[in-house]
């Protein structure tokens, strides 16, 4: 072997020691980024460090992070039309992004007008002109044209209040209304009732709160309204304020 060869094998052998020592740092590199550079927990991968700077993770709108193809789980974002941290993650068996703003997310739906009239016979119902008034649930919306609510899968707590007054008609001798709400169910609805005595000859005010709890396997759309119950004999008009009627449903998140 002449001397030329001997120093080709040995550069190759330092290109090889340099390359293996490369490959160590790269497996085993701490990145400190910010103050106390030369300062870094054992355990720690990436450590960001200051008292004057803040950290922001990408920042985006709702329809932008809901167009992410494939996210990891725990993948963070911050999202600009709820004004706050989204968190991808498993919610009962069903990976999506989750507000960390609160512990629960929620819609509610009210009146929009005043509703005067009687809603016919018993089991008839009677879809209610609403307008949105929050919503934070990724998912739900509610439609103007046609006052449906959508609810994505989840466990809710769901409530529907009521606030107006009843009619009994001159004459009558029974004054009971009865209202019902169709909460939604993953196969069929869960329909529940409130009655309500009022005062015979005149008007009375009335009011009450119809509750359900429930889980929604998959994502279901239902109607904002409600329904003349059996128990409903009043002969006159009922009348519903739009300061008191709404639907609200609770995501609860476990």
């Amino acid at each position: 072997m002449n001397n030329n060869s001997k120093k080709v094998n040995k550069i190759r052998c330092f290109l090889t020691v340099v390359l293996l020592l490369v490959n160590v740092v790269c497996v085993t590199a701490q990145v400190k980024v910010g103050d106390n550079l030369s300062t870094i927990d054992d355990d720690s991968m990436l450590e960001l460090e200051s008292t004057t700077k803040a950290f922001v993770p990408p920042r985006m709108t709702t329809a932008q992070m809901m167009a992410i193809p494939s996210p990891l789980v725990g993948a963070i974002i911050y999202n600009i039309n709820e004004h706050c941290l989204h968190q991808y993650k498993s919610l009962n068996g069903t990976l999506q992004w989750i507000s960390l703003c609160s512990g629960n997310e929620i819609i509610s739906v009210k009146l929009e007008t005043s509703y005067t009239g009687t809603i016919g016979s018993a089991g008839i119902t009677k879809t209610l002109d609403g307008i949105e008034t929050v919503n934070t649930i990724n998912g739900a919306s509610f439609n103007d044209a046609t006052n449906h609510i959508t609810l994505p899968a989840g466990t809710y707590n769901m409530v529907f209040s009521y606030e107006g007054s009843v009619n009994a008609g001159s004459g009558s001798s029974i004054y009971i209304s009865s209202y019902f709400f169709d909460f939604p169910k993953t196969t069929g609805i869960a329909r529940i009732h409130s009655n309500q005595a009022h005062k015979g000859g005149g008007h009375s005010n009335h009011g009450a709160s119809i509750n359900y709890v429930g889980t929604l396997a998959v994502a279901k759309t239902f109607a904002f309204h409600i329904g003349r119950g059996q128990a409903g004999t009043y002969l006159g008009s009922s009348d519903l304020s739009p300061n008191g009627t709404f639907f609200s449903a609770i995501r609860i998140l476990k």
